[in-house]
């Protein structure tokens, strides 16, 4: 059995294109595709949630049915959209109120406020 040579050049280009392969380009593609998605959720979030609040604010609109309709256009599930208002004072109607809407997209959340 001869000794191995750690120094040497020789060696196997399948075994180092497999380990290189496998073992930090796959991770990095998957890691990869997260940050993506995440970030897709995230400027869905941020559009959605500033949709809905013009939208309450200026037409007094539903603001779950415009998520929903918002949802179809960023292409987003949406099962995966939580939207919640909230108003100070507690009237959400009255002017000088200023509403505050908190929306949810998968793990990415965004939030809006403004003055009537």
């Amino acid at each position: 059995m001869q000794p191995v040579n750690f120094k040497g050049e020789e060696g196997s280009a399948v075994l180092e294109l497999i380990g290189f392969g496998l073992l930090i380009q796959v991770p990095l593609a998957v890691l990869a595709s997260h940050l993506v998605l995440l970030q897709h959720d995230q400027l869905a979030a941020e559009a959605i949630t500033r949709d809905v609040l013009r939208s309450f604010v200026l037409f007094d609109a539903e603001p779950s049915t415009v998520a929903q309709r918002a949802a179809s256009v960023y292409g987003v599930a949406p099962s995966k959209i939580l939207v919640s208002i909230a108003c100070r004072p507690l009237d959400c109607r009255q002017e000088k109120t200023w509403v505050t809407v908190k929306t949810k997209v998968g793990s990415a959340i965004a939030s809006g406020v403004i003055q009537r």
